[in-house]
């Protein structure tokens, strides 16, 4: 219950603002790592925040739930011709909520446009919502799609995706190794099976 209510209160001192609430993330380890770089979802990016051009992106200034500002980096990373959006310099932010794996980073905005981060604590509501579940798609030959462990060579490590073989639907992979230097990794389409295992050194 008292999850329920700090997450009422952090609503509601978003609409005492005029900050209309557009997203929420449930935030990952990769979220909540030292680096504070958050992954945006692109349909979410491409519509709410500021277009860019350049890879490198520009300062976006945002507000939190009680009107402070923080300087942020939106970019995005560009792999086989897709982008994955980031929003850099976000631990400060998710420090003043106290936030970590599990807790919800709510995107909001107000009516000038201005983009309004704030945080919660997961809720019960949250614990219900299960991403929808993609089943194999049929070959000509009637047969599922066969599911393989494939190994990805990359700098030293092995690391051994969950995907279909020959699925191309997640280019994110690279970037987010090549941005993170980590060996666990989560998709920003946020697919169940695109889920990444422990990696080989």
């Amino acid at each position: 219950m008292e999850n329920e209510w700090k997450a009422e209160q952090v609503l509601k001192q978003l609409e005492d603002i005029g900050a209309k609430v557009f997203f929420e993330k449930q935030l990952t380890s990769s979220d909540v790592s030292a680096s504070g770089r958050v992954v945006v979802p692109k349909a979410i990016a491409e519509q709410y925040f500021p277009r860019i051009d350049n890879p490198s992106g520009t300062e976006l200034g945002v507000e939190d739930a009680a009107g402070d500002t923080y300087t942020l980096r939106f970019r995005f990373w560009i792999n086989n011709q897709s982008r994955m959006y980031l929003l850099e310099g976000t631990a400060e932010l998710q420090h003043h909520y106290h936030l970590k794996m599990g807790d919800v980073l709510i995107f909001a905005q107000k009516e000038d446009s201005t983009i309004v981060l704030a945080g919660r604590p997961p809720t019960k509501a949250d614990a219900m919502k299960k991403p929808p579940v993609r089943r194999p798609s049929p070959t000509p030959g009637g047969r599922a799609a066969r599911r393989d462990q494939v190994g990805v060579r990359a700098g030293g490590h092995t690391r051994h995706l969950g995907l279909p073989v020959g699925n191309a639907c997640c280019p994110v992979w690279d970037a987010l190794w090549l941005l993170q230097r980590r060996c666990v990794y989560t998709c920003a389409c946020f697919l169940p099976e695109h889920r990444a295992y422990a990696c080989t050194v």
